[in-house]
């Protein structure tokens, strides 16, 4: 089986060294589920709850083990997505449905590691790399 290496710590450690409730979605769960975008595949995991009042996550926010959505913090690739305003709206994501490479969800607290954002939990999308292929001419 292959390992599994989380970020839900400033410095990435292997899974079965986290004392902390993390759930990892793969690639291979990503493609096998019935869904279509970021929050129908958010909604299929136990203590997450997805209020929607636009289409594709225009208005939508995100909140982890009954907190709201001010307490629950998205990362794409371990960067902060939080609207200076007013932080609503947090599922309203630069990254499209087909760039997931996996999803590390942190239930509970993480605001230690990451800020007040992050009181009830922590999303990070990480997103498929892309080899970039640099041609010279002679």
């Amino acid at each position: 089986m292959d390992s599994i290496v989380v970020t839900a710590n400033r410095v990435p450690v292997s899974f079965s060294e986290t004392g902390r409730t993390i759930d990892v979605i793969t690639q291979r769960e990503i493609e096998q589920l019935p869904v279509t975008n970021i929050q129908d595949l958010l909604e299929q995991v136990s203590g997450i709850d997805i209020k929607q009042r636009g289409p594709e996550g225009v208005q939508a926010d995100v909140s982890i083990r009954g907190g709201n959505f001010e307490q629950s913090l998205i990362l794409i690739d371990g960067i902060k997505l939080v609207d200076p305003q007013t932080g609503h709206h947090n599922m309203n994501l630069p990254v499209s449905f087909s760039q997931l490479e996996r999803v590390e969800i942190l239930k509970g607290q993480g605001s230690r590691i990451y800020g007040s954002n992050a009181f009830s939990g922590v999303i990070n999308l990480i997103t498929k790399k892309v080899a970039l292929i640099i041609f010279r001419q002679n």
